[in-house]
């Protein structure tokens, strides 16, 4: 594999059949379950949990779909408990374990803030992928995404999908700063665990990856973006 992101997600071929579409994937493309002591699903995130566990594709309509399909009771063949809440409680814990992994990088210094930091990021070769807050001004946002994909060249194609949002607040709070519209995970195992966990998420909501050339969050379609805080530093 050439890229970052294929080795941040990927790091040995296991394969697990999805409970519901029943097609074989690798393993990181899949959520493992388990039926606690009093028989209700949990989402066993570090995929340790002890019991058998039921697979289901990264994907939130999928989820939606096993809960509505009581897959959990037939693939564990008894009955157990589903909460109608569990897409939504899989989703934060994912958002979750994203911004916790950033905060490590950040600690690590595998990450920074502000827009000047990550274009000098960028320029230097450092940056792995581009976080940006749901709030940022569109355009700013187009101009790092933009030098963020040249400065790949044709060696890396999945610079694209390693483009992530989130709302500002949570952002500002993972970071430890005031205000972050962009920041900037960079090279190194920290930056890459976030990257792999963003990538989980962003694969399960069908959101959060930013296209460029197109409409981002705080862009209407006419192209007039709402107002947006500036970065602090």
């Amino acid at each position: 594999m050439n890229s970052v992101a294929e080795r941040a997600i990927s790091s040995r071929e296991v394969t697990r059949r999805c409970a519901v579409t029943r097609e074989t994937r690798p393993e990181h493309e899949l959520l493992r379950f388990v039926a606690d002591a009093d028989g209700v699903i949990c989402f066993d995130l570090k995929r340790k949990l002890p019991g058998r566990g039921v697979w289901i594709t990264a994907s939130k309509p999928i989820l939606a779909e096993a809960v509505k399909r009581k897959a959990f009771n037939r693939s564990l063949r008894r009955n157990v408990q589903v909460p109608a809440e569990l897409p939504d409680r899989v989703e934060d814990a994912l958002r979750r374990d994203a911004l916790n992994r950033l905060s490590l990088a950040n600690k690590a210094g595998q990450a920074v803030a502000g827009f000047a930091k990550v274009a000098q990021a960028i320029d230097k070769g450092k940056a792995a992928a581009l976080i940006h807050a749901e709030e940022a001004a569109p355009d700013g946002c187009r101009r790092l995404d933009r030098k963020f994909i040249a400065q790949g060249g044709d060696e890396d194609k999945a610079r694209a999908v390693r483009i992530f949002r989130f709302p500002l607040e949570v952002l500002s709070q993972a970071l430890g700063r005031d205000n972050v519209n962009h920041a900037a995970a960079l090279q190194g195992g920290a930056g890459t665990s976030f990257i792999a966990a963003a990538m989980r998420l962003c694969q399960f909501t069908g959101d959060g990856i930013a296209q460029t050339g197109g409409p981002s969050r705080g862009e209407t379609s006419a192209g007039n973006a709402e107002p947006a805080k500036q970065d602090t530093e």
